[in-house]
């Protein structure tokens, strides 16, 4: 019988192979999680209801104002499987990827926002007073316990796979961005259960993009070249599945490939945009149980526009505010340290290209402060000894806090880049531009913030498929969270 890969959405056949069961494993595997991780949240809410009424008891009974609320377990089951129903409208049982967890953690913002757009009417009308104060004090903790919960459960699902436990281990064939970007899709989206195990060249031109070799890999993923793929490598690597992300026209190379899995009878998957030239993936689905991605054109949200510069204003007056006499410390130790100015200022490409002038503590020499690209390590001669410490602990971005007051910047958003590197974007790097640069984002909180921003583009393609208010709230709990750990 013959197998089924996936080209998009269209099921093509392959000559000569098995038949596959990839789509089965991944319906079963979907299935058996959702109603695992349900389980888990209906028992983590119920058991927070629980806490916080007993709280509650006890702060009653201090105040003289306790009242029972009969029916508890029935009212928390009830708020649990509520929970449940909005996550699951929000897609938080799917087994698509989730870039850093963010998606999770916006799920459950909104899952729980409408969640007391239900409930509360409800409590008050059954149980009085006593039961919204007592169900507004519940939902943030809800909230938090679910969002530890989806991140412990990311966490075991991610341990297991690397031990090879409910996951199919995956060989990826292409070369520069597209093999490195679906890598990244795959070790960030246990969920998949797919496990990256090796990394293939496929000898593309330098003018596909940049060579794997120079993407950064763990080192017990291997990098292997073309011609060592033969059915008997995978086979000894005990590979399941082969996915091929290469953009090249050379059919006779993909044929190799092709046979080298019928013999091994490994299942195949097409996981590119072949011939959809220079476009990068920001979408990543399971199409009939392979992983397949696409681009996504930026749509004008109006709403969320207004909601979100209310909140700029109010949070960066805010914080400057209460950051007062830290950020005139920092001026203070930034003057004694090296002679110059206290504030480092920098053209930068913001919202359509307009250009503004970013601000920021200064951490280098003043000689050497100027358009050059920013230093990578601690060690560079450059950076003044207070500036070392200001940039591992990101307080040399404080002084944005006025960019984003003034409207040049947003809390949350693409990076702004220097015009001399905006110059050279191509047009889907420009796409970038559509929305106002932030004080953090994506890119910002991950692995890759290493690594020069226009080397990234894809954390900023799916910010901007992506963003809302509760994605933009999620970012700022991981960036906080970010900070306080130092990273």
């Amino acid at each position: 019988m013959q197998p089924t890969t996936v080209l998009g959405s269209k099921l093509q056949s392959t000559e000569g192979a098995q038949t596959s069961s990839f789509s089965e494993h991944g319906w079963n595997r979907v299935t058996a999680l959702w109603a695992i991780e349900s389980v888990v949240d209906v028992c983590a809410v119920c058991l927070s209801v629980m806490i916080s009424y007993e709280v509650y008891a006890v702060l009653a009974h201090h105040w003289g104002a306790y009242r029972p609320l009969h029916d508890l377990p029935l009212a928390s089951l009830i708020l649990a499987c509520v929970l449940v129903a909005m996550l699951a409208r929000s897609g938080a049982y799917r087994s698509s990827a989730g870039l850093l967890r963010i998606r999770e953690t916006a799920r459950v913002l909104e899952a729980s926002f409408f969640s007391a757009i239900l409930i509360l009417p409800c409590a008050i009308s059954y149980a009085g007073r006593a039961s919204f104060w007592l169900l507004t004090a519940e939902l943030p903790l809800i909230t938090a316990v679910l969002i530890l919960e989806k991140h412990a459960i990311h966490t075991l699902f991610e341990r297991l796979r690397r031990k090879g436990i409910g996951s199919r281990r995956v060989v990826i064939y292409g070369s520069g961005s597209s093999a490195h970007m679906l890598y990244s899709a795959l070790t960030r989206s246990p969920k998949l259960g797919l496990w990256p195990v090796a990394v293939v060249d496929a000898g593309e031109p330098a003018g596909e993009g940049t060579p794997s070799r120079l993407w950064r890999y763990p080192s017990d993923v291997a990098y292997l070249d073309a011609s060592s793929l033969r059915a008997a490598l995978l086979q000894s690597m005990r590979t399941d599945l082969v996915v091929i992300a290469s953009r090249s026209s050379d059919n006779d190379s993909t044929r190799l490939v092709l046979e080298a899995c019928a013999r091994a009878n490994v299942d195949i998957a097409y996981a590119a945009d072949t011939g959809c030239g220079n476009v990068a993936p920001v979408d990543y689905l399971d199409v009939d149980g392979h992983l397949i991605y696409g681009a996504h054109m930026v749509q004008p949200r109006y709403f969320y526009d207004i909601c979100m510069r209310v909140v700029d204003i109010v949070t960066s007056a805010g914080m400057l505010l209460m950051a007062s006499v830290p950020l005139l410390v920092i001026a203070v130790l930034v003057r004694l340290d090296a002679p110059g100015p206290i504030l480092f200022r920098q053209r930068r490409v913001g919202l359509h290209g307009e250009p503004f002038t970013i601000l920021k503590f200064r951490t280098m020499h003043v000689n050497d402060c100027g358009d050059a690209l920013t230093p990578r390590s601690s060690s560079d001669r450059r950076i003044t000894r207070i500036g070392r410490w200001l940039r591992k602990t990101s307080l040399d971005e404080l002084p944005q806090l006025f960019n984003v007051l003034s409207g040049d910047m947003a809390l949350v958003g693409p990076r702004p880049e220097m015009p001399f590197i905006v110059a050279e974007y191509s047009e889907q790097q420009r796409r970038r531009l559509s929305v106002k640069p932030g004080l953090t984002g994506i890119w910002q909180i991950s692995a890759d913030r290493s690594s020069p921003i226009h080397e990234n583009i894809h954390y900023d393609l799916y910010y901007l498929k992506e963003r809302s208010v509760a994605v933009d709230f999620a970012i700022l709990l991981h960036t906080a969270f970010f900070a306080m750990n130092g990273i």
